[in-house]
């Protein structure tokens, strides 16, 4: 890569009387010791991530689905590291587009570039709408730091996901390049800053449906339906097999011996637990339903009803125009009603309300047996709400399991079905309550990996906290594949496939055995423990990249004395210290006696070095008499 004209400018020629040198700086990757930019360029390029901070993670190209929803083709590089962590332009140019990213949207920066004669297209994803540092029409230096690192969107944790498009950001499927492939041809090279990178390696994808919903014979709905798998039944997939890099929405399965297309939001990468109460069977039935109708709705043009709220759901029947009906509960856009015996949904848009149905009205159906207060939710983990007293008449809306949803006047929530009657009935005898089995109050369990702590079972719902992998957490319960969990103060829902089962400690104390003194650096900030086990007091916390003394070892863990204290630390948290090199003395070469002159205003310096002191100022067009050279600099008079 040639030197810009201004570099050779300022840096070469001639310079001054004595014993003085001038130096043309390397082209090739260069560090830079900068807080506020990328610290490696090269050219007009640079790194969007600080170097060995990183892990190159999904690459870009085919893949299997890893969320709900998720394409089968990648279309950027994934790359994985700590919240918060600094995120850079690669090159120079406009910020275009800024989306700010929620728990269910990912935050997205782009930015518009002239590369080689043509334009391209850097986005940046995750971000969170606080962490965006640059805004539109905003012109950006390579290597400028424009964000933070986030986990918004379908993330299971905090990463980078970078796309480099040729002419506008998602353009045309010809139009992605693979930001790697991209860098590395303008001597960028991603995977030689990372401190690990992983490829995809699976063959074979395996999906399961979400839930009863139809098998095309080709991407799209409109074409013959083969057949109509049953929730988490299993089905057989290629990785990459989509309708479209961008925008497809169907994914080629094979479900028993039939083989056929699926819409991506049908089928799920993870089995499903079992079906939670008040959702409704395949065939459209409810398990344990809403009760209480909310509205009336007509319908002025003929209606699918689905077992779900959803296109993908399987369709059970249709609702002829000109009927009447009374929706019980709404969700996203969909109703989900009753006709000729069957509930299920239908689409909000293509039904007209006539009329709304006031529950603080319903009439009385159950006596309430004790003082009490209402809950948020079913279960005693719920917040209380509003108190009601012995005798008090309720109507009843809903059951799910224990628990009943009832209406009080103008209040409505949640109580045990057991502190209730019907109205006219004798008053059951009271029975000893089951004995609640103790809340643990010690982790369980331990995060396998950087993931995302939500609101609800569900990568639709808010993240309340990213945890990082190691994080010990306390599993309160379980719902299909997404875990309650307590995690210090702070309460939420994970992925239990990112779960590990703490196994107690075993008895036999640690062996240590001592080694041979020598100093390592610290690769982040880590706590010394007072044993060799994450569950032992602290004792001293250090800092990043600082060096401490090593003398023994036990199992996976290191002993090491740092500020005049003694502790352990993981030994992957530990590098062994390199010391740096020793600058080799410049040779000094005798040339020829020859005149030249200084093309701009210079310094002549004590030696080849550009931190050597000044020894005289050369004005510009000066002759001077070069009688040396060492390195990249000569020897003036």
């Amino acid at each position: 890569m040639a030197t810009p004209k201004y570099i050779r400018a300022l840096f070469a020629g001639v310079l001054a009387a004595g014993m003085v040198f001038t130096a043309l700086p390397a082209t090739s990757q260069v560090r830079v010791n900068a807080d506020s930019g990328s610290k490696v360029r090269v050219g007009n390029f640079a790194l969007p991530l600080d170097p060995d901070t990183y892990r190159m993670t999904s690459p870009m190209g085919p893949r299997c689905m890893p969320v709900v929803g998720g394409s089968t083709h990648h279309l950027g590089q994934d790359m994985g590291t700590r919240d918060n962590a600094p995120i850079y332009a690669v090159a120079a140019g406009t910020v275009r587009k800024v989306v700010n990213g929620t728990g269910s949207t990912s935050g997205q920066v782009v930015v518009t570039h002239r590369i080689d004669g043509g334009t391209y297209e850097s986005a940046y994803m995750h971000m969170w709408p606080n962490d965006v540092l640059v805004k539109t029409g905003q012109k950006v230096a390579a290597g400028q730091k424009i964000a933070l690192v986030g986990s918004s969107g379908p993330s299971t944790g905090p990463h980078l996901h970078l796309e480099i498009w040729k002419d506008r950001f998602y353009s045309s499927d010809s139009n992605v390049r693979n930001p790697r492939a991209f860098l590395k041809d303008r001597g960028l090279d991603l995977n030689s800053h990372a401190t690990a990178t992983y490829a995809e390696s699976l063959k074979t994808c395996t999906y399961y449906a979400r839930g009863k919903a139809e098998l095309f014979a080709s991407a799209s709905a409109d074409s013959k339906v083969l057949a109509r798998p049953n929730r988490n039944a299993p089905v057989s997939s290629k990785p990459g097999a989509i309708n479209g890099l961008r925008n497809g929405s169907f994914v080629k399965v094979k479900y028993g011996s039939v083989t056929g297309w699926m819409n991506r939001f049908a089928v799920t990468p993870y089995e499903l637990g079992a079906a939670p109460e008040g959702s409704m069977t395949s065939t459209g039935t409810v398990t344990n339903g809403v009760r209480v109708p909310f509205a009336k709705y007509s319908n002025p043009y003929g209606l699918n009803m689905r077992s779900g709220a959803a296109t993908w759901y399987s369709k059970l029947l249709m609702i002829p125009a000109g009927t009447t009906f009374e929706a019980y509960e709404s969700s996203a856009g969909w109703l989900r009603v009753k006709y000729k015996g069957t509930e299920g949904w239908v689409s909000a848009s293509l039904a007209r309300k006539t009329a709304s149905i006031d529950q603080t009205k319903l009439p009385a159906t159950h006596e309430v047996l004790r003082d009490l207060k209402l809950r948020s939710g079913a279960g005693t983990t719920y917040q209380e709400t509003h108190p009601l007293k012995r005798g008090a008449k309720v109507a009843v809306r809903q059951v799910r399991g224990g628990w009943s949803q009832i209406q009080s006047g103008k209040h409505s929530g949640w109580v045990s079905s057991a502190d209730m009657k019907k109205i006219g009935s004798a008053t059951p005898q009271t029975a000893k309550p089951p004995v609640a089995k103790p809340t643990p109050t010690k982790a369980t369990h331990e995060t396998t990996a950087n993931l995302n702590m939500r609101a609800g079972a569900g990568t639709n719902t808010k993240i309340v906290k990213v945890l990082r992998s190691g994080t010990d957490v306390i599993e309160l319960r379980r719902q299909g594949t997404w875990s309650n969990i307590k995690a210090g103060n702070a309460a939420g829902w994970v992925s239990n496939k990112y779960l590990r089962v703490i196994k107690p400690a075993a008895t036999k104390p640690p062996v240590v055995q001592s080694v041979k003194k020598a100093t390592y650096t610290s690769k982040a900030k880590v706590v010394a423990r007072k044993s060799a086990s994450a569950k032992a007091a602290a004792v001293v916390s250090i800092p990043a990249k600082t060096n401490v003394t090593v003398d023994a070892r036990s199992g996976s863990w290191l002993r090491v004395k740092y500020a005049g204290k003694t502790g352990w630390v993981p030994a992957n948290q530990l590098s062994a210290y390199k010391a740096p090199a020793k600058p080799r003395p410049p040779v000094v070469q005798s040339v020829k006696k020859a005149t030249y002159t200084s093309k701009v205003k210079v310094v002549a310096r004590k030696s080849a070095s550009a931190k050597a002191a000044a020894v005289v100022s050369i004005p510009a067009k000066k002759n001077v008499t070069v009688d040396a050279k060492s390195g990249s600099w000569l020897r003036v008079k």
